[in-house]
């Protein structure tokens, strides 16, 4: 069972309710290890383990919180945030730094569980804070600045072009990866400024991404050039988008099956989704996952099929126009 049907499962279960969903990734640094404490610079960048939370207001000022891979559940209300110990400190600082800012959130019922181990050095707290506090955000309109995501696009992006410059090469694309990628991809509200921020960047830069997505809008509106991706290797649903990696059959290994998807979508243009539905999808790009089985050989194999159906290979800089 996924983390999301769990928390989801058994917060409908406690309390009789519908919830909404939030994800909160862990992290590493790709670059720089120990040296942000040191006022040092880091390239951090989003991993697949995640917090999951299950929550929902519910008329009071009580927050009621199940820690589901602890068993344990605390309640308490804004007004009287007593110590407790470990992850109920961490929360509870929440509360208290957005009311110290202005922002006075209503009270909840949340449950939440992690696939990130803990004390591994992956941002396991910082996720618990940052998921917690972004659905406190949301679910009360309290007005954080989603910029302030903004801020990590430039500078992750600032990493990369002097990377690309030191080699010889400069930065003609991006995609936003991962669980900040996801989150984006939901909600025009976080995309916009995420897009914007690439814009103030370089505005020549062009954003790939996958279909029906609010990035796609919000590069829309913005003017900045859009490359739209084709997952050969990820399943996606009759909306164009694509399936959770949770779910059974969202990830496709088979050679055979990646190479007959390919070869669809090069003679029509679509691509049969998991339920069975012929779907259109504009791409001009075709990404294979770097972690699925036989990821080298796929791609040799993907490459072949463009090839033989009168295609060739190009940088998408030169495609995009």
């Amino acid at each position: 069972m996924s983390v999301q049907t769990k928390v989801d499962s058994f917060f409908k279960k406690e309390f009789n309710k519908k919830p909404s969903l939030f994800i909160a990734p862990g992290r590493i640094n790709m670059i720089g290890e120990h040296t942000d404490y040191n006022d040092g610079f880091v390239m951090p960048t989003a991993i697949d383990k995640h917090f999951v939370f299950a929550i929902a207001p519910n008329g009071s000022d009580v927050f009621t919180i199940h820690a589901l891979d602890l068993n344990e559940k605390i309640s308490f209300t804004k007004n009287e945030l007593r110590p407790g110990h470990s992850w109920q400190n961490y929360l509870m600082g929440v509360v208290d730094g957005l009311i110290r800012r202005g922002k006075i959130p209503g009270g909840v019922n949340c449950v939440f569980s992690s696939d990130i181990p803990g004390g591994a050095g992956l941002s396991s707290s910082a996720a618990l804070c940052s998921g917690f506090g972004f659905a406190l955000n949301k679910l009360f309109d309290l007005g954080l600045d989603p910029l302030e995501l903004a801020k990590y696009v430039l500078y992750q992006m600032g990493a990369l072009a002097g990377i690309a410059k030191a080699a010889g090469a400069h930065l003609t694309h991006m995609s936003f990866h991962g669980a900040l990628g996801n989150m984006a991809a939901a909600s025009y509200e976080l995309a916009e400024p995420l897009v914007r921020a690439v814009a103030d960047f370089d505005n020549r830069i062009i954003v790939s991404v996958s279909t029906n997505t609010q990035i796609e809008r919000a590069a829309d509106k913005i003017g900045l050039r859009v490359a739209n991706t084709f997952l050969a290797d990820r399943a996606y649903d009759n909306e164009g988008n694509l399936v959770s990696r949770k779910l059974e059959g969202a990830v496709i290994k088979d050679r055979v099956a990646v190479l007959a998807r390919v070869t669809q979508l090069l003679e029509d243009g679509t691509v049969t989704t998991i339920t069975g539905q012929r779907l259109k999808i504009a791409a001009q790009s075709i990404l294979l996952h770097g972690d699925t089985p036989g990821a080298v050989e796929l791609a040799r194999t993907v490459r072949g099929a463009i090839e033989s159906a009168g295609g060739r290979i190009v940088p998408v800089s030169r495609l995009i126009k």
